[in-house]
């Protein structure tokens, strides 16, 4: 079993809280978006008095900090796009082929424009024929619902709701063309789930159309990997306190990020 942790910080000094979560999950992989912070420092943070020893891989894009349980060769970073939009990452896990580990954070400014998410989405997709494998995870900060365009759309993501159609409909011939699709689990926070949040970031807006919840922070994978899925969830403690505003539910931004953490495991 493999357990990632995402989160984007806001460049905000939480290291600790990303050590709780951590500790409290027995997290494989870390992956942070807007990190200020060095690699030391949430090293320090990390191995500070848990149970596990992390190590940060080499890397040449300082866009997401990563850290890990698995030795640095195991996890070695092996592409950064030339707009640094897209980081790579191979995990080489004990006994198994290798996973494609790949990080976005698009821009947010009025979402991403469509020609910016096909070009990622093409540089991955070029990646995957040059490693003759599938066997990938997409996580990160898309600035996108899972129901937009960009995300469905086969020159996109092509990221569909379940397993099913994921895997039925993978390598989808579009004008003249196959595309690959991935299955994208976090369409269940679309929904009405109580008290619990309904996405991982709160827009406070006063326009005619707001949808305030937004599942902006995705992880999803290619149907070779899709039944390797065990869970997704969105965190809401750090184990000793709660991420969420006491009376409204949505993030709390003073002690914590406008993002709330994605955590999800793989059986690998």
């Amino acid at each position: 079993m493999l357990t990632f942790l995402f989160w984007n910080i806001q460049k905000k000094p939480l290291l600790h809280r990303v050590a709780r979560i951590a500790v409290a999950n027995a997290v494989d992989v870390v992956i942070l978006a807007e990190c200020v912070q060095t690699d030391a420092e949430l090293l320090a943070e990390l191995n500070a008095g848990g149970p596990y020893r992390y190590k940060c891989p080499d890397r040449t894009s300082d866009r997401f900090r990563v850290a890990s349980t698995l030795p640095k060769r195991r996890i070695p970073s092996v592409y950064d796009d030339t707009s640094l939009r897209l980081s790579i990452h191979e995990i080489h896990a004990p006994h198994q082929p290798a996973l494609t580990l790949a990080l976005v954070h698009l821009p947010g400014k009025n979402r991403p424009q469509p020609g910016v998410v096909q070009r990622v989405a093409d540089e991955l997709r070029d990646f995957e024929e040059r490693q003759k494998h599938q066997r990938t995870i997409l996580v990160g900060d898309f600035n996108l619902s899972p129901f937009d365009d960009s995300m469905v759309n086969a020159l996109g993501f092509h990221a569909l709701m379940t397993r099913e159609l994921a895997g039925r409909r993978n390598g989808r011939i579009v004008q003249g063309a196959g595309y690959p699709t991935f299955f994208n689990p976090m369409w269940q926070f679309l929904a009405d789930r109580g008290a619990r949040p309904a996405g991982t970031f709160y827009f406070h807006d006063s326009g005619e159309s707001n949808h305030f919840w937004y599942t902006l922070d995705q992880v999803m994978m290619r149907p070779e990997l899709a039944d390797k899925l065990v869970d997704v969830a969105v965190v809401e403690t750090d184990g000793v306190a709660s991420l969420l505003d006491q009376n409204h539910g949505w993030p709390d931004t003073t002690g914590g990020s406008d993002h709330l953490p994605l955590l999800f495991r793989i059986d690998w």
